[in-house]
């Protein structure tokens, strides 16, 4: 599992419902990663490698905004493992 998703030909979003709720919800925030990740995504083939290279963005993005949340970083790592498939 990753926290972005393709859903569409082309298109990844933020995978909001394995997302912590005041993330997921929060507008203001998801604007702010697509604003700060646009250009380095835009334009990318949407391959496994690519996908698992924006998680780490989308994630380095969140855990730098709030460094002060024990644990985040390993709640990240723990959507690695899950498999919904």
């Amino acid at each position: 599992m990753r926290v972005v998703v393709v859903t569409g030909p082309g298109v990844v979003e933020l995978n909001w419902m394995w997302l912590p709720t005041w993330v997921g919800m929060n507008t203001q925030l998801k604007a702010e990663i697509d604003k700060a990740l646009r250009d380095e995504i835009v334009g990318k083939a949407l391959t496994e490698e690519t996908l698992d290279w924006v998680h780490d963005l989308v994630v380095n993005f969140l855990t730098t905004k709030f460094p002060g949340i024990r644990g985040f970083q390993e709640y990240f790592d723990s959507l690695k493992v899950i498999d919904v498939t």
